[in-house]
C-alpha cells in the first residue's frame, strides 16, 4: 500500500467516525420533533380516556345523589380540560340539584359558548328560569331547546307547559297541534293536550283525547283522571261504568270517589240512590267532612228528602264551611215543614253572602208572593 493509499483509508475512517459521532450525539439530546408531537398525542389520548371514564363515574354520582363526589369528578376534568362541555354540563346540573342556580346557569351558558349545538343547556337554563318565575325566558329558552332537538319529547312538552305558564293556551293548543306530528304514540303528550284543553273549558274534547292517551299508556294508568273527566265532560254513564269496572274497587272506597258517584247518580236521575250511598257514607264515617254534607245535602234536595237536607244544613252550619249552601239547605227543609218565616230568613242570608245563587233567590220570590 502507498503512501497515498493509506492518506485516502485514514480519511475514510475518519469522516466515518465523524458521520457516527455526529449521529450519535443527535440521537442522545433527545425525541425528534415528530416524537415530540407523537408522544403529546398519546398523552392527550389517554387523558381523553381518562376524562371520559371521570365523567361517567361523576354521571353516577349525580345519579345517586353523592354530589360532592360529582362535582369533585367536573372539577378534575375541567381542570384539564376547561372548556368541556361535558364537564360543564354535569357541574351544572350538579350544581342546580344543590340548590346553587345561577352558578349552574353560568355552567350551562359556559357550555352552549363551547358547543353551541347543546340542546340540553338551554333545556336547563329554562328550568332555572321557570323555578325562578321568569315565565317568558324560560319559554325562549325551551323553544332554544326543542329547535335543536325537534324530536325530544321532553324539550317539546316543556315548552307547551311554559305557554301555559304565560297564560296562553291558545297557544299552547297550537304549539301541541305543531308536535304532534312528531310524536304521534305519546300518551304524555295526549295527557297534556287533555289539561290544555280542561283549562280552555273544552271538557268533552279533554275527555276524548284521555281516552285516546288510554288506550297507549300503561294500564291503569289514567284510570283515575279518566273517571273525573267523564264527569266534567257530563258523560254520567260512561263516569258509571268506570266506576263499576274491577280496577275501581279500591277507588270506591275512597270519600272523594263516593261523593263523586253520589253525584253521577243524581245526575243520571238516580238522586234516592245517591242519597242512600251519602247517607251511609256520613253515618259509617268516624268523621264526616264539610264536602260529605255538601253532596247529602244536594242529593237529598233532589230526592225531596227534606230532613236530611236539614240536617245537612244543621252540620256545615257547625262546622262553619259551605255558609251559602248551608243557609239555602236550612231554609228548604223549613220551608217543606211550614216555618215560612225562618226558611226566608236563610234564603235571604244566602244572598246577602252571594247574590249569585239563583236557586236562593228563586226560593225567596216564591216565598215573597
Amino acid at each position: 500500500m502507498t503512501s497515498t493509499d493509506s492518506s485516502r483509508h485514514l480519511a475514510t475512517r475518519a469522516a466515518l467516525s465523524c458521520v457516527l459521532f455526529v449521529g450519535l450525539a443527535f440521537g442522545c439530546a433527545g425525541p425528534s420533533q415528530r416524537g415530540l408531537v407523537a408522544r403529546q398525542a398519546a398523552h392527550d389520548r389517554i387523558g381523553r380516556v381518562n376524562s371520559g371514564i371521570a365523567l361517567e363515574q361523576g354521571e353516577r354520582s349525580l345519579r345517586a345523589g353523592e354530589f360532592t363526589d360529582a362535582l369533585r369528578a367536573a372539577n378534575g376534568i375541567l381542570k384539564s380540560y376547561p372548556t368541556d362541555a361535558n364537564a360543564l354540563m354535569l357541574r351544572g346540573r350538579t350544581l342546580q340539584e344543590m340548590y346553587k342556580t345561577e352558578e349552574a346557569a353560568a355552567d350551562f351558558r359556559a357550555a352552549l359558548a363551547t358547543d353551541p349545538s347543546r340542546a340540553d343547556a338551554w333545556y336547563y337554563i329554562g328550568v332555572i328560569d321557570e323555578r325562578f318565575g321568569r315565565a317568558e325566558e324560560a319559554r325562549e329558552a325551551f323553544d332554544a331547546a326543542a329547535c335543536l332537538q325537534p324530536t325530544n319529547l321532553q324539550f317539546a312538552m316543556a315548552g307547551v307547559e311554559a305557554l301555559i305558564a304565560i297564560g296562553d293556551i291558545d297557544g299552547a293548543l297550537s304549539r301541541i297541534d305543531e308536535v304532534s306530528t312528531k310524536f304521534e304514540f305519546s300518551h304524555q303528550l295526549m295527557h297534556l293536550h287533555t289539561e290544555v284543553l280542561q283549562m280552555a273549558g273544552r271538557s268533552q274534547e279533554a275527555f276524548d283525547w284521555l281516552v285516546r292517551a288510554d288506550a297507549i299508556a300503561p294500564p291503569g294508568t289514567y284510570h283515575r283522571e279518566l273517571i273525573l273527566a267523564a264527569f266534567e265532560a257530563r258523560s254520567y254513564g260512561k263516569c258509571l261504568a268506570q266506576l263499576d269496572e274491577p280496577e275501581s274497587d279500591e277507588l270506591r272506597k275512597e270519600p272523594e270517589f263516593v261523593r263523586l258517584r253520589a253525584r253521577t247518580l243524581a245526575m243520571e236521575g238516580r238522586a234516592v240512590e245517591a242519597r242512600d250511598l251519602m247517607s251511609e257514607a256520613t253515618e259509617w264515617s268516624d268523621k264526616p267532612t264539610a264536602a260529605d254534607w255538601l253532596v247529602l245535602g244536594q242529593v237529598a234536595w233532589l230526592a225531596g228528602d227534606w230532613g236530611r237536607v236539614g240536617l245537612a244544613g244543621q252540620r256545615l252550619e257547625a262546622l262553619r264551611e259551605y255558609p251559602v249552601d248551608a243557609a239555602i239547605f236550612l231554609g228548604g227543609s223549613a220551608q217543606f215543614t211550614g216555618d215560612f218565616t225562618a226558611a226566608r230568613v236563610q234564603f235571604a242570608r244566602a244572598l246577602e253572602q252571594d247574590p249569585s245563587r239563583v236557586a236562593a233567590e228563586h226560593m225567596l220570590e216564591k216565598l215573597q208572593r
